[in-house]
């Protein structure tokens, strides 16, 4: 076996560093044989808590088992990993020193070794996080570059206690004093800053592969940043004088100690290398420890293969519309999707494998609207376009099916001879026997305390005869916030009979009118709860409306609360499950809530600027009259806007995001 460099020889931060390095790398069979049974037992334990205190808020999503993390899950997942780090810290150090001064440590040796010193470890990191915290917070005024100071200090500080307390063998034998540039530098630099550096650089290309193969890829990363770590702080306790690792005193942690003092000869770098060389291997025992740690590793994916307690389970994608206008599940076929500038035809339930036909009108929030036969082969997308001075406005429209989407306008009016007419909300539906129908809600040039509705029906798709109907007045909530969202609602009846909901304030306004005809207009109205982020009719309870705003949800007349956090901007959708519970209707809710991002953070906010959150999840809400169920989805990074949801005949639900389409089995 070659020799590497000396390790008595301070060679700056980078080359201590490099010595470091190397170290783990020549004595990685000594290093598994401690590291892996600690690896083994540490992965299991976060394993068990995620069962024990995560089973409520498990999901398995794409074959991967995702716990969201409650503080007392988080909390108790940082304490095991803080003690699996320590413990397998001092152990590889005290492994490398032994090995490097040609007294080899058992690996049980050095594991009893490093649980003894635990509590005193523990308590050094304990006192300098704890002191560090409290010092953030003392700050009134925290900014960026006094933050950074505060961390690096801190850094150095708990660097040299291990150093002192691991590698050198106790405080009175510091191997810091005088250069800690060179030492608690290097650890920091090496052992530290550089695997951030190389986290954020590979987490891009790692959230690319399958989820269930990133936490093995994750937890061998980290052991080799262990392996490193260890490396690092025993090269820095090999240069005091007098070297001396705490799990090395003591001839039952030595293979082959002698009871004699060394002789001055025996620790010079040519001797080093030579007793390097006859050190004994540590057998085969590392194997089987790294066939333990592949069993460890495999568990939560055999787990989620199998699924034992019933895990509810999400299989996902990227391929997404640019924006989704509306989307529907017909029974007994594939989902339908209605996006900004087109359709897509799903050929499979999560829509991976789609039709996509484009054309007809752009439709977004706000400016136009789109519905979905009931049998899904057809999609109506319409906007209002053009004004009086030009004989309009005109209905700009397309039927789109797997032909394509043929663009096509009629004019609102009949004639040029009726009054013109002011800003109109438009609502469309598609009747069973296929005609098209267009409902506006539109405000008077001189009166801006109602809307007059108009129901036009076109017997055909091409529309060239379409029928008028003026369905009456309703009142108008000139406070009214809604804007930019969709107002009304237009259904059409088993037998033909068209319902259009309008929303104004805090009322709903159900107008309807004999099938086909649309003769005896009639109107009534409803409480449906302050102006919402979402909101939709509910089959079967004419006039009577599910509306979703943070924290609560209206479900007819019944007011039920959400419990939750903070919700993106435009974030929130809501749909009908299509069964009864208790006399009622049962209803989804999904909504991007804010959280704390994945392990350790610190968020820097001025006193006149809010904080702003950095990390979403997305939660889905289960409703009936009796109350709400809430289960956490995935995590993202940013919330883009707001989702699109679907309910299937069989209770399978499809949400749709900007970044990922979610189909929840």
């Amino acid at each position: 076996m070659s020799s590497a460099p000396t390790a008595h020889v301070s060679l700056g931060p980078i080359g201590n560093i490099a010595v470091g390095w190397s170290l783990a790398i020549l004595h990685r069979r000594r290093l598994l044989a401690v590291l892996l049974p600690l690896f083994t037992v540490a992965l299991l334990s976060l394993f068990l808590l995620d069962l024990v205190l995560g089973r409520d808020a498990t999901v398995i999503i794409d074959g991967a088992l995702i716990v969201a993390g409650t503080e007392t899950l988080g909390q108790a997942k940082l304490g095991v990993t803080a003690v699996f780090w320590l413990v397998g810290l001092t152990a590889g150090t005290a492994t490398i020193a032994g090995a490097e001064r040609g007294e080899p440590i058992r690996p049980w040796s050095a594991i009893l070794a490093a649980v003894r010193r635990l509590p005193v470890l523990a308590v050094a990191v304990a006192a300098v996080v704890g002191g560090t915290f409290l010092l953030l917070s003392a700050v009134a005024l925290p900014a960026l570059l006094l933050v950074l100071g505060v961390l690096t200090v801190a850094a150095v500080l708990g660097t040299c206690l291990l150093i002192n307390l691991i590698a050198s063998g106790g405080m009175g034998r510091t191997s810091t004093r005088g250069r800690v540039g060179s030492t608690a530098g290097s650890f920091v630099l090496g052992g530290v800053l550089v695997p951030l550096v190389a986290a954020w650089l590979l987490n891009t290309p790692v959230s690319a592969i399958h989820p269930a193969v990133v936490g093995p890829i994750g937890a061998v990363l980290l052991a080799g940043v262990l392996m490193a770590q260890a490396g690092i702080l025993a090269h820095i306790g090999l240069l005091s004088p007098t070297p001396s690792v705490p799990a090395s005193s003591g001839p039952a942690l030595s293979e082959s100690a002698s009871s004699e003092p060394a002789s001055p000869e025996s620790t010079s770098p040519e001797s080093t290398a030579d007793q390097r060389a006859e050190l004994p291997e540590p057998g085969r025992r590392p194997w089987l420890a790294g066939a333990a740690a592949v069993i460890a590793l495999v568990t939560p994916v055999v787990f989620a293969a199998v699924n034992p307690f019933g895990a509810l389970t999400v299989r996902s994608h990227t391929s997404v519309p640019g924006g989704v206008s509306a989307i529907a599940w017909p029974a007994g076929s594939h989902p339908v999707i209605a996006t900004i500038s087109g359709v897509r035809f799903c050929d499979d339930d999560v829509c991976a494998a789609y039709a996509e036909r484009d054309g007809g009108p752009t439709v977004w929030d706000g400016y136009g609207t789109a519905t979905i036969s009931a049998d899904g082969t057809s999609v109506l997308k319409a906007a209002l376009t053009g004004g009086p001075d030009t004989g309009g406005p005109f209905v700009n429209f397309t039927v789109c099916t797997h032909r394509g989407c043929p663009e096509q306008w009629f004019p609102v009016r009949a004639s040029a001879k009726e009054p013109a007419f002011g800003w109109s909300d438009l609502a469309v539906a598609i009747a069973p026997d296929q005609a098209l129908w267009f409902g506006l809600a539109t405000i008077p040039v001189k009166d801006e305390s109602r809307y007059d509705i108009t129901l036009i029906r076109c017997p055909d798709t091409s529309c060239s005869k379409p029928e008028r109907h003026r369905a009456g007045s309703v009142e108008r909530d000139p406070e009214d916030t809604l804007a930019g969202r969709q107002r009304n609602l237009l259904s059409i009846g088993a037998d033909g009979r068209p319902s259009m909901v309008i929303r104004t304030g805090t009322t709903a306004s159900l107008v309807t009118c004999d099938p086909v005809t649309c003769a005896n207009p009639r109107t009534t109205s409803t409480f449906a709860g302050p102006n919402s982020t979402a909101w939709a009719a509910l089959p079967g309870r004419p006039g009577q409306v599910i509306a979703f705003d943070p924290g609560r949800l209206q479900i007819g007349e019944q007011t039920v609360p959400l419990e939750g956090s903070e919700i993106a901007a435009w974030s929130g959708a809501v749909a009908d499950g299509g069964s009864v519970v208790d006399g009622g209707s049962v209803v989804y809710v999904t909504a991007a809530e804010a959280t704390d991002p994945p392990g350790l953070h610190i968020t820097i906010s001025s006193g006149d600027e809010p904080e702003q959150p950095g990390y979403w999840r997305q939660i889905l809400w289960r409703c009936a009259q009796n109350g709400c169920t809430r289960q956490v989805l995935d995590s993202m990074a940013d919330a883009l806007g707001r989702e699109a949801m679907t309910v299937s005949a069989d209770g399978r639900i499809l949400i749709v995001r900007q970044d990922r389409i979610l189909l929840l089995d």
